[in-house]
């Protein structure tokens, strides 16, 4: 791959939709290792610290643009939204 989105997306134009959607599926795989690598090397971190360490950690490690959809994520009526893939 390599050369950043625009050559990525050259590419993936190139490709038929069977081909596409595997391609999708590996590069979804791929963002799912390094998250799961990146969750494993934080928790490493995490452990080490004092308590109150950990405490400004919890507070600060979340930026504000994902606070939100984190609360909603977790607590839709908290927001007043309802996510279109939870209850009814």
């Amino acid at each position: 791959m390599g050369g950043g989105r625009p050559a990525l997306r050259g590419e993936i134009e190139k490709l038929n939709t069977p081909q596409r959607l595997d391609k999708m599926r590996a590069m979804s795989d791929m963002r799912r290792a390094r998250m799961f690598e990146r969750a494993e090397a934080i928790k490493a971190f995490y452990a080490q610290l004092t308590p109150e360490q950990q405490s400004v950690f919890d507070a600060e490690a979340m930026p504000d643009r994902h606070r939100e959809h984190a609360a909603i994520a977790f607590n839709p009526e908290a927001s007043g939204k309802r996510r279109p893939d939870v209850g009814g």
